[in-house]
């Protein structure tokens, strides 16, 4: 009489360290990419769409974000950090979005300016040029650009470009910050019942305060590009190698000379540092250490460094990959990812995908640069980590890992081979600043079932079982799949016998009755003593959604004499 085995669990992830006869059933191996399960049903994972790409009529590249809640109005606004491409002169700046199609230029704007005629000398009136702007940065006012070549006084700048300005017209100076580091950049409530942003990329020789309308400078903040805001201290790293500094309390525009610790040698540098719990972890290249305190007060000190456990082949690069997940630090080093749940080691949490983890390009001991350094976020129980892979040649973010509420591992490579720079969180929706085809900006993330660039690209699924292993010869009869009715499309379904060629068949998703699941007869007819099933989709605007396959066997008649 036939058997029949049952698959109807698809939550299992990806799994390419153990031989593929020791998967669990409900584990895609090697080849399963770009699907995703949900209450136990196997589809195409999401896509994403374009959201904009352009601010204020000149071409934008976001590239980092950050989510801020500015007193300006009430408004919660989008913080950017991207390129503004400028003729043959292209500016990394600042921007916002409250609604995510339409952008402002974000820079200092005090006082008003004006020209003698057509010149190439400003004239502010109740401007403060002198600490807050730099040659470099640029001049925008009546829809025009134009880069500042001197800064003579609070109230005189000298444009590349002659102007002619009447008295009182509005401006804004959009500082400029590095065009290749990453950049810090975080909230600190200033006292005034104001969160404030802070950016810093390390090069300006002052961090940049948007309190919501204007951006001044913070010429005693250090060069470090990471920081932090842990128990009302403003933190600081990547100032040295060695050091990790903070401000006064609740004062992040004073720095007390005394006010750091030495965390490490110069051999060891520092590169990156999240707050869990109670205490900061800061990473290292080859070290981890924690500060534990609430008082950060070098002459009556109540604070401790202590260093963490890590394997003897420990090599971190990526400190923009930290992020808490289902309780846990998790984080991406040179071998895989990391946990660590408060105590004196971590754990590694990737052995499961160590092939895959082999393949995210490495970087060595040097400071991150913005369009290949890996970023993580969580969402809805799900980690998400944009890395770059060896299938991509200019070492471009192009492929995401994301580890589900279950911590299983999905693999979700962008078409294209262009992916994310930096994710948020805006309220339930997740965006990200890309580099994506042609269309290079914001996007909607986890959204319809296209990665929206080159007209919108279709997303290639596949999901692929385990080689399920029988004792002796076995007759395999067919396979019943159970889909949801789709309005349009096909399903292909494969079967390898004894890990041979596959064999294909096309399952329309469209037959049935009103909303109702569909059962599809694949007829197989072949022996053999090992079976594995593959199901592949790859048409834009399509999903498919597989609930269960039954595959029904029968022993040989040589098995039953």
């Amino acid at each position: 009489m036939p058997k029949r085995l049952v698959l109807d669990n698809f939550l299992g992830g990806r799994n390419t360290l153990d031989a593929i006869y020791n998967v669990n059933k409900n584990q895609t191996t090697a080849g399963g990419e770009n699907c995703w399960a949900e209450n136990k049903t196997i589809s195409n994972r999401r896509g994403f769409t374009a959201v904009a790409s352009e601010i204020s009529s000149i071409t934008c590249t976001p590239r980092q974000l950050l989510l801020t809640h500015m007193a300006s109005g009430g408004a919660v606004r989008l913080l950017i950090l991207g390129h503004y491409a400028h003729a043959s002169n292209p500016i990394a700046g600042l921007m916002y979005t409250e609604n995510g199609t339409s952008f402002t230029a974000v820079g200092y704007t005090t006082g008003t300016i004006s020209t003698a005629g057509s010149s190439t000398t400003v004239t502010g009136a109740s401007t403060v040029w002198s600490t807050n702007v730099r040659i470099g940065d640029y001049l925008l006012a009546g829809g025009l650009w134009t880069r500042i070549t001197a800064v003579n006084s609070d109230t005189d700048i000298t444009i590349a470009t002659a102007r002619n300005y009447s008295a009182g017209t509005a401006y804004i100076i959009v500082q400029a910050v590095s065009q290749t580091k990453t950049i810090g950049m975080t909230l600190f409530n200033d006292g005034s019942a104001t969160q404030v942003a802070y950016i810093n990329d390390g090069a300006r020789g002052a961090a940049l305060k948007y309190n919501g309308t204007t951006v001044t400078e913070v010429d005693a903040f250090p060069d470090g590009n990471k920081i932090l805001v842990h128990k009302n201290y403003m933190f600081v790293l990547r100032h040295n190698n060695t050091d990790i500094r903070w401000s006064a309390l609740k004062d992040a525009d004073t720095w007390n000379a005394s006010n750091f610790q030495t965390v490490t040698a110069d051999n060891n540098p520092t590169r990156g540092m999240a707050i869990y719990g109670d205490h900061i972890v800061i990473f290292c290249n080859r070290k981890m250490f924690r500060l534990i305190g609430d008082t950060f007060d070098p002459s009556n000190p109540t604070y401790v460094l202590e260093e963490i456990g890590v394997p003897s082949h420990f090599l971190f690069y990526w400190p923009r990959t930290v992020v808490i997940h289902n309780g846990v630090l998790k984080f991406l080093a040179a071998d895989g990812w990391y946990a660590y749940d408060g105590g004196t080691n971590i754990e590694k949490i990737s052995q499961i995908i160590q092939a895959d983890a082999d393949n995210v390009i490495q970087r060595g001991a040097v400071e991150e640069v913005w369009n290949d350094a890996a970023v993580a976020i969580v969402q809805k129980g799900r980690m998400w980590v944009s890395v770059y892979d060896t299938t991509e040649s200019n070492s471009t973010l192009n492929t995401i890992f994301v580890q589900d509420e279950r911590d299983a591992w999905w693999k979700w490579p962008i078409a294209g081979g262009r992916g994310f720079t930096d994710f948020v969180l805006w309220g339930a929706t997740l965006f990200g600043a890309g580099y994506v085809g042609t269309n290079d900006g914001l996007f909607t993330l986890d959204t319809g079932r296209t990665d929206a660039h080159s007209g919108g690209t279709a997303i290639s699924s596949e999901y692929v079982t385990t080689d399920f292993l029988f004792d002796e010869e076995t007759e395999f009869i067919e396979a019943v799949v159970y889909m949801v009715k789709q309005a349009a499309g096909s399903l292909t379904f494969r079967v390898s016998i004894d890990q041979a060629s596959y064999i294909s068949f096309t399952l329309s998703m469209t037959a049935g009755v009103a909303t109702d699941i569909i059962q599809k007869r694949v007829p197989i007819g072949r022996m053999g003593k090992t079976i594995r099933l593959d199901f592949t989709h790859a048409t834009a605007a399509e999903t498919y959604s597989v609930k269960r396959i039954d595959l029904i066997y029968e022993p040989t008649e040589a098995v039953r004499i």
